[in-house]
């Protein structure tokens, strides 16, 4: 079995909130942001996270990166459980997992030079001695493709594609194990994305990096993971190999955003999946199968239980799991 990066087990994340009520009042409830997400990253694979703006991914990303706090559950790095380590005892483990942000522009500091941005992590983690460590931002930008000329440039002087090569430079250069990719390539123009996305794969090849890779885009997701995750409010609902996911899905709500996905082939016809309705709130869930206000094939069964991801039995071995066990399809 291949070594495990991250372990995620459990974890959720409540906001405490107070809604309007009939005249002055209000009451307090739990916005369920994240609830009771649980997957594991294997050294050198990435796993994609997909499924709607306000679903959780970022939240859920944050809270990786202790960002955020969590409400519940455990975050291991390794064997190292992060979840109750304060900010002091996590300065050892941040050169081994690191952020990349979806605007390139808002996540560089405008103030600052290539060679600035790409010294920070190295002085900020004490990493090599300090003469050593110019010469280590000049093997980056050789690394990333970019001429040693760009280090004395500020991020308003370079393109958008250009700007994330900097954003991933910066964050390979502390040497990470885990590489947390927060719609990377969602900011650049269609031109660009297949450009960082082969970069980040030959990355991969090279350092062993793994990632999590949060993304709308399932032709980005299809390219560069392993295994796929599909998340509806705070919840994973799909779960298995990238096969699984695009050729034999089974969860309604995964067969929606698939059918939703733009395909090149004109001449390819296909089924359109419309839901019905709007996604409940992260405040008011309802009970039983999150997706049931939606989907089409609910029953009154689907009101009854919660429903937890169900492992389905495949012929050549691989693990799929759902939390759709009435769906038709199986």
């Amino acid at each position: 079995m291949p070594e495990t990066v991250l372990t995620v087990s459990g974890v959720k994340k409540y906001f405490p909130i107070t809604v309007s009520g009939r005249g002055l009042y209000r009451e307090k409830r739990l916005l369920k942001a994240v609830d009771n997400i649980s997957f594991a990253i294997p050294k050198g694979e990435t796993l994609g996270l997909v499924g709607e703006s306000g679903c959780g991914k970022t939240t859920l990303a944050k809270i990786i990166m202790k960002l955020l706090p969590a409400t519940d559950g455990r975050i291991l790095y390794g064997d190292t459980d992060v979840t109750r380590l304060s900010a002091r005892q996590m300065r050892p483990l941040r050169p081994r997992i690191q952020m990349i942000f979806q605007d390139p522009y808002a996540s560089l500091n405008p103030r600052e030079t290539v060679r600035e941005l790409l010294s920070a992590p190295l002085n900020v983690m004490d990493i090599g001695a300090p003469h050593e460590r110019m010469d280590k931002v000049r093997k980056m930008l050789d690394v990333i493709g970019m001429d040693r000329s760009f280090l004395e440039k500020y991020p308003y002087e370079m393109s958008g594609g250009q700007r994330q090569r900097i954003a991933i430079a910066r964050a390979i250069i502390s040497g990470p194990e885990l590489v947390v990719c927060d719609e990377p390539v969602s900011a650049l123009d269609v031109s660009v994305r297949g450009q960082i996305l082969n970069l980040m794969k030959r990355l991969q090849r090279e350092r062993g990096l793994s990632y999590l890779f949060i993304s709308h885009n399932f032709g980005n997701v299809r390219y560069l993971c392993d295994r796929v995750a599909v998340m509806y409010l705070g919840r994973i609902v799909e779960e298995g190999t990238k096969r699984d996911i695009f050729d034999r899905a089974v969860h309604p709500y995964t067969k929606a955003l698939l059918s939703a996905n733009p395909v090149p082939d004109i001449r390819q016809e296909r089924k359109r999946v419309i839901l019905r309705g709007d996604a409940a709130g992260a405040v008011y869930i309802p009970s039983g199968c999150v997706f049931r206000s939606r989907c089409l094939y609910a029953t009154e069964g689907c009101s009854k239980g919660e429903r937890a991801l169900t492992p389905l039995k495949r012929s050549d071995g691989t693990t799929h799991s759902s939390a759709c066990p009435r769906y038709p399809g199986l």
